[in-house]
């Protein structure tokens, strides 16, 4: 009888990976399809033992599938609200830009200057969970 509870669990259990992974395969593809996308970003700061955020600031993010990307395989750009009515950055591929208002200027990183051994370059929402999608399937 316990042999045969066990051999049943095991089944259930292969059954329920199996059909997770046929999930994420379907996620995948859906995502694949999206070449662009519009979204409200909610970014938050908050210090050590808070409750509450020191800002919590909304951007209007649009997110362009770029293959000719090696970096993050995407190109974004960030404005201050749904109006667009101030840049806040963004990357194209080839160099990544971001603003500083109170500074009245701007910074553009061509990347030809190594700061770290890889880009830092903040991958936008739909590219980040299809890379996490892949590294979950295995590919």
């Amino acid at each position: 009888m316990r042999k045969m509870f066990i051999s049943f669990f095991l089944c259930s259990l292969f059954n329920v990976i199996v059909s997770a992974q046929a999930y994420l395969n379907t996620i995948l593809e859906r995502l694949e399809y999206i070449q662009s996308a519009s979204y409200i970003d909610l970014k938050e700061a908050w210090e050590p033992g808070d409750t509450e955020p020191v800002y919590a600031t909304p951007f209007y993010m649009e997110e362009y599938r770029n293959p000719s990307d090696t970096v993050i395989g995407s190109s974004y750009l960030s404005w201050d609200s749904v109006g667009k009515r101030r840049f806040e950055g963004g990357y194209d591929g080839t160099v990544s830009a971001s603003m500083f208002h109170e500074e009245k200027g701007i910074v553009i990183d061509d990347f030809s200057i190594p700061r770290a051994p890889f880009r830092l370059v903040s991958p936008p929402f739909f590219n980040y969970v299809e890379s996490i999608i892949r590294y979950l399937l295995g590919r």
